[in-house]
C-alpha cells in the first residue's frame, strides 16, 4: 500500500472498519490491536470484543538503532 507503519492512515482505517462490519454481519469476533490503554474504551465501542493493548514497534526501532549503531562502530 505504500504507507507503512501509518496506522492511522485514512486507507487503513477504512479497511479496519471494512472488517469490523464484515465481522459484525457474520457474527465473528472482532479484535483490535491498540497502542495504549487510553484507547481500550473506543474500540470496545466500535465492537471490539477482544482488545490487545501493545506495539512491538518501540523495541524494534530501539533493537535496529542499536544494531545500527553497532556496525558504525
Amino acid at each position: 500500500m505504500g504507507i507503512a507503519g501509518q496506522f492511522n492512515h485514512e486507507r487503513i482505517e477504512a479497511l479496519i472498519e471494512r472488517v469490523r462490519l464484515v465481522c459484525r454481519e457474520r457474527g465473528i469476533q472482532y479484535g483490535k490491536l491498540v497502542s495504549s490503554p487510553d484507547e481500550v474504551p473506543a474500540a470496545v465501542k466500535e465492537g471490539a470484543s477482544w482488545v490487545i493493548v501493545g506495539s512491538e514497534m518501540d523495541p524494534l526501532a530501539s533493537s535496529w538503532k542499536k544494531a545500527s549503531q553497532a556496525i558504525s562502530k
